[in-house]
């Protein structure tokens, strides 16, 4: 599938994580892989080569990790051939209880929340366009 990519010259993949190490993504994306999200991250740049397309932007969402964190994120991305990185505030104010069947999972959100970053702006909503891709 990745070939695909390139060879209908898609112009721009956005890869959307959440965290900025395994742990933080595999407790916040439960069930998924960060290491296979990676190789396939690293496949992508490989089969690209020199070509400039497409763009590979990657972006994730944070609660409360340091400076120092979001640069070495930042860097280790952009080293390994990742075009862009975009940072933002991972919003869990969004589930929707009824969504949530797991006590478990539930408990665990509250305790993420606490960390959770993002100001809010009063009697604003939220609008949102994207694609969602999983590799993992």
């Amino acid at each position: 599938m990745d070939k695909c990519f390139i060879e209908n010259n898609v112009d721009v993949i956005q890869i959307s994580f959440q965290g900025l190490d395994k742990e933080s993504y595999e407790k916040q994306r439960r069930g998924s892989s960060y290491n296979l999200i990676e190789k396939n991250i690293k496949k992508m740049i490989k089969l690209r080569g020199n070509h400039p397309y497409p763009f590979l932007h990657l972006s994730t969402t944070i609660l409360d990790e340091d400076d120092q964190s979001i640069e070495r994120f930042i860097n280790y991305w952009l080293e390994i051939g990742v075009d862009s990185v975009g940072i933002g505030r991972t919003d869990y104010d969004r589930p929707i209880k009824e969504m949530i069947k797991d006590e478990k999972r539930e408990k665990e959100i509250e305790e993420i929340k606490k960390r959770q970053t993002l100001v809010k702006i009063p009697n604003h909503e939220y609008l949102y366009r994207y694609i969602d891709v999983n590799w993992d």
